[in-house]
């Protein structure tokens, strides 16, 4: 049976709970940022105001009348999207850990962490490792959802392009993405919505961690094949005499183990 490291409700509560342990952190260094602006911008020479702060805390000779500070925002943005995006790698590289993934299928997939994982997960399901090597771009969106994907897309472009280059290339898929993304859906689903690449700020480093809390959990509850888990889970359960007791047991374990709704259990067990 599953080791408790490795079943999915358990990825997704440590991914889930890894996050929120952070967020108050990202949001205090954001606040940070905002109040040294603040003070700074209030300076008559602002130049000596931050060469005096600088120093103050080790870094002296510090040059900084070529800066453009509203860059300060946006360096805090990238790095606290870095943070979130390694977050949700280990995520992946948990559930690709599940022992019901077919090893094979790590050597085929391919992509970024996320693609690599559904193709594993999904190759690993219908037990055709061969499967990870092409796998459509709609099964993508089937597991973690259209605006989920391009919201995690836009967000890892952007991460991933040197901050003061943004390549026509690179620019011109932000903005296809941005121009696609159903922003009332967002702001149902997340309350929230998407800013330009230029105008990305706190607001948007929250909805990434969201889109991503949404994505793992989604992909947990679909990573595995609930016909063969039910029998491993009868097998487990089979020594409780009481078939109301045993059901409940089952029942149980699908819920919280395996992040399964009613209506799935229903299909599940046949109820």
């Amino acid at each position: 049976m599953f080791e408790e490291s490795e079943k999915p409700g358990r990825i997704e509560s440590q991914f889930r709970h890894e996050l929120g342990a952070i967020n108050p952190y990202l949001c205090l260094v954001d606040s940070a940022v905002e109040f040294f602006l603040e003070e700074t911008e209030a300076k008559p020479d602002k130049a000596k105001f931050l060469r005096i702060i600088a120093g103050k805390y080790g870094h002296h000779h510090l040059y900084t009348e070529h800066l453009d500070m509203n860059d300060l925002r946006k360096f805090v943005h990238l790095a606290h999207i870095a943070l979130i995006n390694s977050k949700a790698e280990a995520g992946c590289k948990r559930i690709q850990k599940i022992k019901m993934m077919l090893n094979e299928s790590k050597n085929f997939a391919k992509g970024d962490f996320l693609r690599k994982t559904i193709a594993i997960v999904h190759s690993s399901k219908k037990g055709d490792s061969n499967l990870a090597k092409n796998v459509e771009h709609k099964t993508f969106e089937d597991y973690v959802g259209k605006t989920e994907l391009g919201i995690i897309d836009y967000f890892r472009i952007i991460r991933n392009t040197e901050f003061h280059s943004l390549k026509d290339e690179s620019l011109n898929k932000l903005l296809e993405i941005y121009n696609s993304t159903d922003q009332d859906f967002l702001k149902k689903a997340y309350k929230s919505k998407l800013n330009k690449p230029e105008e990305i700020n706190s607001k948007d480093v929250l909805l990434l961690s969201k889109v991503w809390q949404k994505s793992i959990k989604e992909i947990c509850r679909k990573c595995l094949n609930m016909e063969k888990v039910y029998e491993e889970l009868k097998s487990l359960y089979k020594g409780i005499s009481s078939d109301k007791r045993r059901k409940t047991k089952i029942i149980q374990s699908l819920k919280q183990d395996f992040l399964q709704t009613d209506e799935e259990i229903s299909i599940i067990i046949g109820a």
